[in-house]
């Protein structure tokens, strides 16, 4: 999977995930939780580009200072 890829897949389930979840109210969303897991599954084999500490594909943050 490419970058690119990576980067589709993740923008696509965030974006679903902001249509699913009201972020002023808490409900338990099974579907948004699926997707989250999806999100990190994509970030486990992403090769992380970190621009200012968010990774340009996945938006993992980068922990400690030993990550590009």
């Amino acid at each position: 999977m490419t970058q690119l890829e990576i980067f589709q897949q993740v923008d696509a389930r965030l974006k679903r995930i902001r249509e699913l979840v009201d972020p002023t109210t808490f409900v338990l969303n099974k579907e948004a939780i699926k997707l989250k897991k999806e999100i990190k599954d994509y970030q486990k084999v992403c090769k992380h580009r970190y621009v200012d500490g968010i990774c340009k594909y996945c938006y993992k943050p980068k922990k400690g200072g030993n990550e590009d």
